[in-house]
């Protein structure tokens, strides 16, 4: 229940329209599908609560508006890994096991 109000306070926030709350509820339907010409002579607004010359921070959100319709995009950070290779001689390693004649096996 907490996390559909919070997605309700997010898309009132962010000025949603009543479908975009549903949809993260509904099942998906077909894709829009444009042509290159049409996505090229679109304008876009970005309108955020950060500074646009800033870089992107882990979890800004943004609004990409155009005259059809709204993106609302949150960032978040990519995982860096460094990963390093270490040779460790195969002689250092070794162990001896000495048997007795008592020990038994």
């Amino acid at each position: 229940m907490e996390s559909i109000q919070q997605h309700l306070a997010f898309c009132i926030t962010n000025n949603m329209t009543p479908k975009a709350f549903l949809e993260s509820y509904l099942t998906p339907g077909p894709t829009l599908q444009y042509s290159r010409d049409h996505w090229l002579a679109r304008q876009w607004t970005l309108i955020s609560e950060a500074s646009v010359t800033s870089g992107l921070k882990d979890g800004t959100v943004f609004l990409l508006k155009c005259v059809d319709f709204s993106l609302v995009v949150t960032t978040k950070k990519i995982p860096y890994i460094q990963m390093s290779e270490e040779y460790i001689d195969p002689k250092s390693h070794k162990f001896v096991l000495r048997l007795q004649s008592e020990t038994s096996v």
